[in-house]
């Protein structure tokens, strides 16, 4: 039977804070205003790149990375918000207060498939048996010690397979990435886990085809 993962929100309660007044309430507005400006500086900013296509002319493939950057960009920006606005909750949320004390906060970097965020978020203490852990961190499964997320990893093992070192780190994410780093996401997700994966969808396709005792037809119109 598959063990349920114990889920620090599922403890203190992830969800509105009860409590919605004074300071709640204001630092509410915040992370709601913080989340419409990155939204008004991306329409700005993608009006400003329609003006460079109007005055000074660019290809699709321009366009399109240009607008990518964009999108990414705003991706960042909100994970980071959302986050930073998660922490907060868990940290006034009455259960939390029965359970954990602040120790501090401390800043964390990790690269994601939309590039690398930035984000602050609290150090606590148990009660209970005295462990220290970051509570928005367990709620996201992040790692204390990880550098890169588990989608990035999964990319450069996927395309490691097929490509160089150096090539599957492009396409796992924006930001650079040494061949050392893509070796030690291998190590730790592992080409077994990926394969498998090949294999079930291989294995899938064959039961298709042996599902009826006649020939059936493929996606290319040929018989088997």
């Amino acid at each position: 039977m598959k063990k349920t993962r114990d889920n620090p929100c599922d403890k203190i309660d992830c969800g509105k804070p009860k409590n919605t007044k004074g300071v709640s309430l204001v630092k509410k507005h915040i992370f709601e205003d913080i989340i419409l400006q990155n939204a008004l500086n991306f329409t700005e900013e993608v009006v400003e790149i329609f003006g460079d296509l109007l005055n000074k002319g660019m290809n699709i493939t321009e366009l399109v990375a240009r607008i990518k950057e964009l999108t990414d960009k705003l991706g960042r920006e909100a994970i980071e918000a959302i986050i930073e606005e998660l922490d907060r909750i868990i940290k006034e949320d009455k259960r939390r207060k029965d359970k954990w004390v602040v120790e501090r906060k401390d800043k964390k970097r990790l690269t994601t498939v939309l590039g690398d965020i930035e984000y602050e978020r609290t150090y606590y203490k148990s009660k209970e048996d005295g462990r220290y852990t970051y509570l928005v961190d367990d709620a996201l499964e992040i790692g204390r010690h990880d550098r890169i997320e588990k989608g990035v990893k999964i990319k450069l093992v996927e395309n490691a397979i097929e490509e160089s070192y150096e090539r599957s780190s492009k396409k796992a994410c924006p930001e650079e990435l040494s061949k050392q780093t893509v070796l030690n996401a291998i190590r730790e997700i592992g080409e077994v886990e990926v394969k498998r994966e090949i294999k079930e969808k291989k294995e899938v396709r064959v039961l298709y085809i042996e599902a009826d005792e006649d020939h059936v037809p493929l996606q290319d119109g040929r018989d088997e």
